[in-house]
Parts: C-alpha cells; sequence; structure tokens
C-alpha cells in the first residue's frame, strides 16, 4: 500500500470520527503529514470523490442510519449531524437517499 494512500485512509478515519465537529481541511493536512493538494489528490485516486463530498455522504449515511434505528426528530438528527438548519439537511438527504429524512423515521413507526 502506497504512502499516499494509508495517509489517506487515515484522513478519511479522521474526517468521519466525529462528524458534528470534523477537521478542516488544513487540519486533516497537518494531522496525516499531507499537502492540501496531496489530500485532495489522495482521495479523488482512492475514493474517486472530493474531500466534502466524501464527509456529506457520510454524514448522510450516518442520517440515515440513526433515522432507521432510533424513534428521533429529524431536526435532533440534523443537529447531531452538524446541521443547524433542518431544512439544509433535509435537502442534503433529499439529494443523497432520493427522500425526504421523514420518510426514512415514518418507516420506525
Amino acid at each position: 500500500m502506497t504512502e499516499l494512500r494509508v495517509k489517506t485512509r487515515r484522513a478519511a478515519k479522521l474526517l468521519t470520527a466525529d462528524l458534528k465537529h470534523p477537521p478542516s481541511t488544513e487540519e486533516l493536512c497537518e494531522a496525516v503529514g499531507l499537502s492540501e493538494f496531496k489530500l485532495k489528490k489522495g482521495f479523488r485516486e482512492h475514493f474517486d470523490t472530493s474531500v466534502g463530498a466524501y464527509l456529506r455522504s457520510a454524514r448522510m449515511d450516518k442520517a440515515a442510519e440513526l433515522l432507521r434505528a432510533e424513534n428521533v426528530t429529524v431536526a435532533s438528527v440534523a443537529l447531531e449531524l452538524g446541521y443547524s438548519n433542518s431544512s439544509r439537511f433535509a435537502e442534503a438527504f433529499r439529494k443523497h437517499h432520493g427522500k425526504n429524512p421523514s420518510e426514512v423515521a415514518e418507516l420506525n413507526l
């Protein structure tokens, strides 16, 4: 495994460790010892996406998991994942999953 791949995978783990308060790109670069250029290149090569898109995808996957597994409100899930605006969260969720978050939550009633 190449050094870039190892550091990129480590960066991905750090990025998703706290979805409410993820590190900035600068903090991520410093933590794994990569320049911003190399970090972005690593994400494109190894995950076929950008750093920001990787984080959004992780948040939306976690949101679906929370909405399916627990009796929670959409607003509480949005806050837990770092969205201060429920409407923006719902829009991002729809874009990622093709459904409203409330539709996923209602399946658990």
